[in-house]
């Protein structure tokens, strides 16, 4: 933030003391001292001040220390204590790390290869009949599963156990999205009799919209690195960070909207209910896709724990909404089913995918715009 490596605020502490008032006495007495003996180890291998302010902060220290350290904010207090650590100014910084601000380039050949397998399978979903169409909706679903579970636009590394539980929550929520429409109208018919018939138009939107979000995350990722150099506190940072995490929400929502209105425009006309009675099909994909992309920024900035455990919350309300349908049909138990049976002949059948990715995602995203607006989250070190 303003200065990295130490900048201007580091030479005035080297060159001739504190210059902050009432920070002149080192003796045993002095808090930062006091501080510095604390946290030594995060002080010497900080790269800048701005990992000591992410440290210090992840650690909880508050305003209140920050006061009693006679500063005005933490910053200011990371300055002195990067420049009170001996350390050598021909040792370069070492190379980005899982924590980098700085978005790696090396995902970028990956983000764009599932940008254009989500286009070109949308295409031939819609233009694409049997077999290719079956093939061409298995495309869009890897597209959207491998998008969210391995590619970092920022500088996230998920574990392998965090990638398979992103990859299968996420071909649940797509499973669900293309058959869960025919399997909440049959069961409580006493079906299903067949397989449920996918309803595959949806999916086209969802990998049409793969590149748009890809492209959001990673211009999140840049505009919130050059908020970390140009912020001169961690609350301006923060008020910054939030700001372009419900600014790149909202842009992914618009080419999300996009993306399945150009699917319902090309092929609603086929249908005989024309454009108003294929609407209701697609709200399932619309919530689903905003459910996706605030766990696409968790993941890329070391969330990837979090981002997992919201889809599998939606995954959990959709397993039991099943699970209530079949349990009605138990002799003596139709009050299980009662809640879900209402909503859907309120709602319709997608009522129950839209109220489990709408409410997790709202969470979800309430969750991301405040995690991520803290320095410590894309510190070098930022906690899982």
């Amino acid at each position: 933030m303003g200065a990295p490596g130490g900048g201007h605020g580091a030479a005035r502490y080297r060159a001739g003391g504190p210059t902050h008032r009432g920070t002149g006495r080192y003796g045993t007495a002095d808090p930062v001292a006091v501080l510095l003996r604390r946290h030594r180890e995060l002080c010497a291998r900080a790269v800048d001040p701005l990992e000591i302010a992410a440290g210090l902060e992840a650690r909880g220290v508050t305003q209140r220390t920050v006061a009693h350290c006679r500063h005005r904010d933490l910053f200011s207090l990371a300055e002195e204590l990067y420049a009170r650590v001996p350390r050598s100014e021909e040792t370069p910084p070492p190379p980005a790390g899982p924590g980098d601000p700085r978005p790696r380039r090396g995902g970028t050949p990956l983000a764009l290869l599932c940008g254009a397998t989500g286009v070109l399978a949308a295409a031939g979903l819609v233009v694409a009949d049997g077999p290719l169409q079956d093939g061409c909706a298995l495309a869009g679903a890897l597209a959207v599963t491998v998008a969210l579970a391995t590619t970092a636009p920022g500088h996230g590394h998920p574990r392998i156990r965090e990638r398979a539980t992103l990859a299968l929550t996420t071909l649940w929520l797509l499973a669900w999205t293309v058959y869960g429409d025919d399997l909440t109208a049959a069961i409580p018919a006493g079906g299903p009799d067949a397989p449920p018939a996918p309803v595959l138009a949806p999916l086209a939107g969802l990998a049409l919209a793969t590149a748009p979000a890809l492209w959001a995350a990673r211009l999140f990722a840049v505009r919130v690195g050059r908020a970390l150099d140009d912020s001169r506190g961690l609350a301006e940072f923060a008020t910054r960070a939030r700001r372009l995490a419900l600014l790149a929400a909202g842009g992914h929502a618009l080419a999300l909207a996009a993306a399945l209105a150009t699917v319902l425009a090309l092929t609603a006309p086929a249908t005989s209910d024309g454009i108003a009675g294929a609407v209701p099909a697609f709200l399932p994909a619309a919530a689903l896709g905003l459910l996706l992309f605030p766990a696409l920024l968790l993941t890329a900035h070391g969330r990837a724990r979090t981002a997992a455990r919201g889809l599998a919350a939606a995954c959990a309300v959709e397993v039991t909404a099943t699970a209530l349908l079949f349990g009605g049909r138990l002799p003596g138990c139709a009050a299980l089913a009662a809640p879900v049976e209402s909503a859907v002949t309120a709602f319709g059948t997608g009522v129950v995918a839209v109220l489990a990715c709408a409410t997790t995602g709202t969470a979800l995203l309430i969750h991301t715009a405040l995690a991520l607006s803290r320095a410590s989250a894309h510190s070098g070190r930022a906690p899982r």
